[in-house]
């Protein structure tokens, strides 16, 4: 076996945790040993880093899954000719909405490490109080709605709300312009024109308003002057109401918040719900992916390594980015039967 001092040794930046970090150097042992010719270095990113930056002194790393276009290029490697040469690669494995946000040009930058989906979380208990059946996987916006009503109740400090947004709810409204048939931004259009004046957007930004203006089942989170969410008002707000049983239901993300812990709550999970109309499609989801960067002196070991972190659940913390992790008894072990195919769901935007 080769030697510590005859091995190739490559730098790999994860995200800016110092948890996360753990995780990789434990990867990086388990991979030293199956690969003993390849060391891995871990290092901890700074969270204001830019991916050039990055780029600039990592050979790979992990940042986050936005679709990659040309002024990335110059920054990280095409993987490309890796899968090229390797046409036994698994890539049928992966969800293709991940590798489509990695792809440009024909051509793929980075492989995908996970995916956050968009689902709806919902307190087993109050559900039950009130005899009412669980969300399911078809289940719809009128749905959403007329389960916030009926478990709406109370007034002033003790009200119970049917309905709970994202401490951040320009995350909620994305999501619920899409399910009711608007859009933001036509994209068909050179160049891209927002579209705020579409029927249908501001008939959907009117049902969300609704929620808390007509029917009072959502509360109004902190929010300045401009209109602005206040992060350090709405955030402990929203979750004292979920921890303290006064939310029924709320919006979540399959990457769990190290911030937020709810003990001794029954909590399910649902995908974010189609349009009345039957309006479906991937629910606002983000993510992370691995890159190599187009300075490293070592790319075919990067490929090997990133490679193998695709393969295991432990690099994963949303949803992993293969069906095979994704589907199988181990993750479901880790997450729950009915929160798995929750967030598969969310991801393939199908009930």
């Amino acid at each position: 076996e080769a030697g510590a001092e005859e091995a190739l040794t490559i730098t790999f930046l994860t995200g800016p945790s110092p948890f996360e970090a753990q995780v990789y150097r434990d990867l990086a042992a388990a991979f030293h040993r199956a690969q003993p010719g390849i060391m891995v270095q871990i290092q901890v990113r700074d969270w204001r880093s830019t991916l050039q930056e990055v780029a600039r002194c990592a050979d790979c790393f992990r940042w986050t899954a936005a679709p990659v276009h040309s002024p990335d290029s110059e920054a990280i490697l095409s993987l490309q000719p890796f899968l090229d040469a390797d046409p036994a690669f698994p890539l049928a494995d992966f969800y293709p909405q991940l590798l489509e946000r990695l792809s440009w040009q024909g051509q793929l930058w980075g492989l995908p490490a996970d995916a956050d989906c968009y689902v709806v979380e919902y307190n087993k208990d109050l559900f039950d109080a009130a005899d009412l059946a669980y969300p399911g996987l078809g289940w719809t916006t009128d749905d959403l709605l007329t389960l916030a009503v009926a478990l709406t109740r109370g007034e002033g400090k003790e009200k119970q709300y049917g309905f709970v947004g994202d401490w951040n709810e320009v995350e909620d409204l994305l999501v619920v312009v899409e399910r009711l048939g608007g859009r933001l931004m036509d994209r068909r259009s050179d160049p891209p024109a927002f579209t705020f004046d579409d029927p249908a957007t501001v008939e959907a930004v009117r049902w969300y308003a609704a929620l808390v203006t007509d029917y009072g089942v959502k509360p109004l989170l902190a929010a300045d002057a401009a209109g602005f969410t206040d992060g350090s008002v709405a955030f402990p707000k929203r979750e004292a109401l979920i921890g303290n049983g006064r939310a029924a239901m709320w919006t979540a993300h399959a990457r769990p918040s190290p911030l937020s812990s709810w003990d001794g709550l029954r909590i399910g999970a649902a995908p974010f719900p189609q349009g009345a109309t039957g309006t479906t499609g991937a629910a606002y989801f983000d993510g992370d992916a691995y890159f190599v960067s187009a300075r490293s002196q070592a790319p075919q070991a990067c490929w090997q390594w990133i490679t193998f972190l695709t393969g295991q659940l432990d690099a994963a913390p949303g949803l992993p980015p293969r069906r095979s992790l994704a589907e199988s008894d181990a993750y479901r072990g880790r997450v729950g039967a009915e929160r798995a195919a929750a967030y598969r769901a969310a991801l393939d935007g199908t009930p």
